[in-house]
């Protein structure tokens, strides 16, 4: 089994090679790799100062096709004068267990407008010793890199220097949700808001889980177990190289735990019934996956003691007309939302009479629905926030953040009231008030989930469903349509911004699906893409609503200020015919 890692020492003398050479050697050396005639590293437009260690580690991980590695690899060792043996040089077929980002990945650690070159010189520095020595501020900086997140940025540090450091990406999702008792997304989110230190916990679980294994074994074990589910389920039988692992001491506690989880349906977390729903619950997922729709159902299945299940099948008018009841209450946050409009506050008002300004003491919407609850103790109140991380939610809460959590509940085991700042009242939170919450993941402009708020809230994702999408109208299957673009936003930036089936839910023949893709698609993907029509004419499958246009040469007078490898794109005239046509729809989803 000792050959699969043949790649770990290899990839560290690479590592210390560019650490030794320097900026201008790792410039030179990077321009005279053969690429495989795939597209190279440096694109013109980018220039010298498009190369970094973490931009090539990334790049050269991301040639991974039985095509390219014969060719990129042996050019990157002669190049870089590797002394150790290239790892498929023995047995090819098991030699590259290691994250390799898709082709249509941005593998480089910038976008071409803003580049981090002496930031991520720095960074590395300190990632290639034996003993890393990570500065914080320089994690953190690089994190924040538009195009990077966490998961780039992990198998980046893993690709460099495996013998410390491990991904934090889907192949690790299932163990980090046990041994950080915490949704794979809330773990992501940690490690955004709280950098080097929250992604250090998160290395000393998985290393304390794997006992008397090296990071690279523990990444490759969760390779595996990730990328052979069918085989979690056989006893003694699937690849030899996962049957080896079956057989190592250090990894028996770890399988037994994966092989409980995998028979388990599909990781997918149950939905409450009767009197077990959670008292602080946030719906999460991208754009129109149903979010708010679904928290009228929850919201009612908690007031009438139900199942969501059992509300779900029930007409919609009815379920509504039970929001009217007085036990459910609804609220928008958004950056203007305070805690005196959320809990109470001072507020001006207007006499009738006098047109005189007086100020009173206002109750928010919380406040009431409490105290409501508090009064009528045998029945379930449900506060429904929309859109939380919209607010600024340390703010809004304030001391709530304590006194939300199920066991400082009036009753609770460790009970715990405020005197309220303006009424100076003593304040508590009732265990019969649910509070149901959504949060949109594709919302990158607004600050992430407050990390307190977070630990008290049970996660329930929600992503596009098929199902409801309408199947086939003038030979366009919605369906498929929406499958493969989501496959191709999923590659390009990521799952939590993918679309919404909701956006085509209104979609009945060929006006709406003109106007959906006009009103609703485009915009959506400007956004998610920061009008880069490249990337959105990608996940179009360049079906020709978006097309390039040519630089005029004489719209300058001087025109060797103009980067004329630029390309331009342009978005078809909303009168154009071609918007009306079935095949560009088909297009979309049509992979020949």
């Amino acid at each position: 089994m000792k050959e699969i890692y043949n790649w770990v020492p290899w990839f560290r003398e690479l590592a210390r090679n560019i650490a030794e050479g320097g900026e201008k050697d790792l410039i030179d050396k990077a321009k005279d790799v053969d690429w495989a005639k795939g597209r190279a590293l440096l694109k013109p437009k980018f220039g010298d100062e498009g190369i970094d260690p973490f931009s090539f580690f990334y790049f050269l991980a991301s040639k991974n096709t039985k095509n390219q590695r014969p060719i990129v690899y042996p050019s990157v060792h002669g190049k870089f004068n590797i002394q150790t043996a290239r790892p498929d040089e023995k047995r090819p077929e098991d030699c590259y267990i290691f994250p390799t980002p898709p082709p249509m990945a941005a593998a480089l650690f910038h976008d071409g407008k803003t580049f981090h070159t002496p930031l991520l010189w720095r960074l590395f520095r300190q990632v290639v010793g034996d003993n890393p020595n990570i500065d914080p501020e320089d994690f953190k900086k690089v994190l924040a890199i538009k195009i990077v997140g966490v998961t780039k940025l992990t198998q980046a540090l893993y690709l460099i220097n495996p013998e410390y450091f491990l991904p934090v990406d889907e192949s690790a999702k299932v163990v980090l949700e046990v041994v950080g008792a915490s949704p794979f997304p809330e773990i992501m989110k940690r490690i955004e808001d709280g950098g080097y230190e929250e992604y250090e916990k998160v290395l000393k679980k998985l290393k304390k889980e794997f006992p008397e294994c090296q990071p690279y074994e523990i990444s490759t074990f969760l390779h595996l177990q990730s990328s052979e589910p069918s085989e979690m389920k056989k006893s003694k039988k699937g690849s030899s190289t996962y049957s080896a692992f079956e057989k190592t001491e250090g990894y028996k506690s770890s399988f037994d735990l994966i092989e409980g989880l995998a028979r388990e349906n599909d990781n997918q977390p149950p939905k409450p019934g009767p009197m077990q729903h959670s008292l602080n619950q946030i719906l999460y997922g991208p754009p129109g996956t149903g979010k708010t729709w679904n928290t009228v159902n929850y919201a009612v299945a908690i007031a009438e003691k139900k199942d969501v299940d059992e509300v779900e099948k029930e007409k919609r008018e009815e379920v509504k007309q039970q929001l009217k009841e007085g036990q459910i209450a609804m609220v928008t946050f958004h950056q203007n939302f305070t805690y005196e409009d959320f809990i109470e506050g001072i507020r001006p008002v207007l006499d009738d009479k006098s047109r005189d300004v007086k100020f009173e003491l206002s109750r928010g919407i919380f406040r009431e629905i409490a105290e409501r609850a508090i009064d009528d103790e045998g029945e379930n109140y449900v506060l429904i926030i929309d859109e939380i991380n919209r607010g600024n939610i340390a703010k809004i809460f304030g001391e709530l953040i304590t006194l939300i959590e199920p066991s400082k509940r009036l009753g609770g085991d460790d009970e715990a009231t405020v005197t309220l700042p303006y009424s100076k009242e003593s304040f508590g939170v009732p265990d019969n008030l649910y509070v149901v919450d959504t949060m949109n993941t594709a919302d990158r402009s607004i600050a992430l989930l407050d990390t307190a708020l977070r630990r008290r809230f049970e996660f329930v994702e929600m992503m596009p469903k098929l199902g409801p999408v309408r199947v086939d109208f003038d030979g366009v299957n919605c369906r498929k349509l929406l499958e493969a673009m989501n496959k191709r936003i999923t590659v390009l930036l990521d799952r939590e911004h993918q679309i919404g089936h909701t956006y085509f839910l209104d979609v009945e023949d060929m006006n709406s699906l003109v106007r959906t893709f006009k009103n609703k698609i485009i915009p959506l993907l400007q956004e998610y893409f920061y009008d880069d029509w490249e990337k959105i004419d990608l996940v179009l499958n360049g079906n020709g609503f978006i097309r390039e246009i040519s630089f005029e040469g004489g719209l300058f007078r001087d025109s060797d200020l103009i980067d004329r490898e630029r390309k331009i794109y342009e978005l078809l005239p909303v009168n154009d015919p071609a918007w009306r046509q079935p095949k560009k729809y088909q297009t979309i989803y049509n992979h020949e």
